[in-house]
């Protein structure tokens, strides 16, 4: 998905390993291991797709692919929705 242009114009793209004890910064630039970040998201299955706002705050979250067929039909639905969702607490469009 990282390679794919469509969704890099519409998301920030960032993979996290939930094994990797390797430091990332968080969304308030404060060290935390991948498998810290992915325990706060309790992601326990795995492909897990989050959406965020700038704060960490879930907007939209996919868990596994029940169908490879829908799947990116069901990651549109769960962007835009994420989006409206933004729109909405923000106030203002992007």
């Amino acid at each position: 998905m990282a390679t794919m242009d469509e969704y890099n114009e519409k998301i920030i793209i960032r993979h996290i390993n939930a094994d990797s004890f390797d430091e990332i910064n968080n969304f308030y630039n404060e060290e935390i291991s991948h498998n810290e970040f992915s325990f706060k998201y309790a992601v326990n299955f795995f492909p897990t797709v989050i959406l965020v706002d700038n704060y960490g705050s879930t907007l939209g979250k996919i868990t596994g692919v029940p169908s490879e067929d829908l799947y990116w039909t069901d990651l549109d639905e769960v962007i835009e929705k994420s989006t409206k969702k933004l729109h909405k607490r923000m106030g203002a469009t992007l």
